[in-house]
């Protein structure tokens, strides 16, 4: 019998789902953990509708050594609603990672749950620096799937403390959501999310009144700006602190030592400082950055508008993820301090191919606080 079993997670292993998060950080300069406290199960609720995560146990310890999430949700995929599978959270301990079979056999749990036929392939992003599992994972080694690359996708932090005042722009203004505003949300972002690839589909109870891939997403945290009476662009200000954290488990030799004279720096700054190991970072996540036309000028005054709002919360840093080819991404990247780049791929089995050249017509658009 085999040392390992896999099989689906209930309920009853939510704590050693947590446990395994906590204990298989992202390596870098900045080693951080991505929490999902208290409970896993109910933080899954922004992965989609229909979530399943497969586990590995040593059958010895009962400990749970490696997971991943299979999560389904419907985006638009060239123009209309349809089903998208992303796969996420895949984890091992690092004593065990150096045993390819284990991730086969995932993997083949994984192909046998794909045999419901939810979705037709699935994405995933990997960091751009995790150069083992880059290797792994694409090598279609032991029946893994293939991974097609569909670009870099990158998360810029954006500092509250470097946010210049824009200059005035006649027509153009910027207010906070009410719960009245549901339908125009839901209509501008129908219209607007049908231009990119993969952009969720999102029904106006989404918005305040029944959430559940914007949980926590509450009315007076949403901007919309305004050309006159016209909606022509929003940004949503997502804490997700109540049931996802991003926690500092270690730094580099150099951001250690360095850490006490840059912290006082940035006191005099009024920049971000570099929380102690062990807590969690004060952030927020950018949610539905969406901008008719792109236009740079409605970009400025939401982007200002939320840098006001974030300073109100006495909050450091707002996360935002855009494409490599998406036209914002130069337009926000002039505020941005470190930025963190993944990896995004289109997954598919050997058997199923899709239509590729189709899919890469337009630009990907996934929702960060979602990943």
């Amino acid at each position: 019998m085999s040392q390992f079993e896999f099989d689906l997670a209930t309920q009853e292993d939510d704590a050693g789902l947590r446990k395994l998060l906590a204990e298989t950080p992202m390596a870098g300069e900045i080693a951080l953990a991505f929490a999902r406290e208290p409970s896993y199960f109910a933080a899954s609720a922004v992965d989609g509708r229909f979530v399943q995560v497969v586990i590995a146990r040593d059958r010895k310890s009962q400990r749970i050594v490696g997971m991943g999430s299979r999560a389904v949700s419907s985006c638009y995929v060239n123009g209309r609603p349809a089903d998208v599978g992303y796969l996420n959270a895949l984890r091992l301990l690092p004593e065990y990672r150096g045993r390819a079979a284990l991730l086969a056999r995932g993997f083949r749990l994984f192909r046998e749950l794909h045999a419901d036929r939810r979705v037709p392939f699935y994405l995933t992003t990997i960091a751009a620096d995790n150069r083992m599992a880059l290797d792994l994972l694409t090598s279609q080694r032991a029946g893994l799937p293939v991974y097609h690359p569909l670009g870099r996708y990158h998360t810029l932090t954006l500092s509250a403390a470097a946010c210049p005042k824009p200059a005035p722009s006649a027509g153009i203004s910027v207010r906070k959501s009410t719960p009245s505003d549901r339908e125009p949300i839901s209509t501008f972002l129908h219209k607007e999310g049908l231009k990119r690839q993969f952009f969720p589909e999102y029904d106006a109870a989404e918005f305040f009144e029944c959430p559940r891939r914007l949980l926590g997403l509450r009315p007076e945290s949403v901007l919309l700006a305004f050309m006159e009476d016209r909606l022509v662009g929003t940004l949503g200000i997502w804490d997700q602190r109540n049931f996802k954290q991003i926690t500092v488990c270690d730094y580099s030799k150099w951001i250690r030592l360095g850490r006490p004279l840059y912290n006082s720096f940035a006191a005099l700054r009024s920049k971000p400082k570099l929380p102690n190991v062990g807590e969690p970072v004060n952030l927020r996540c950018a949610a539905i950055p969406v901008i008719a036309r792109n236009d740079p000028r409605v970009v400025a005054q939401l982007f200002h508008a939320a840098m006001q709002d974030l300073r109100a919360q006495d909050c450091d840093l707002l996360t935002i993820g855009l494409h490599e080819a998406d036209p914002l991404l130069p337009l926000f990247r002039p505020y941005s301090g470190r930025e963190y780049t993944t990896m995004l791929y289109l997954v598919y089995w050997p058997d199923e191919v899709p239509d590729v050249n189709a899919l890469t017509q337009r630009i990907p658009y996934l929702e960060l606080g979602c990943l």
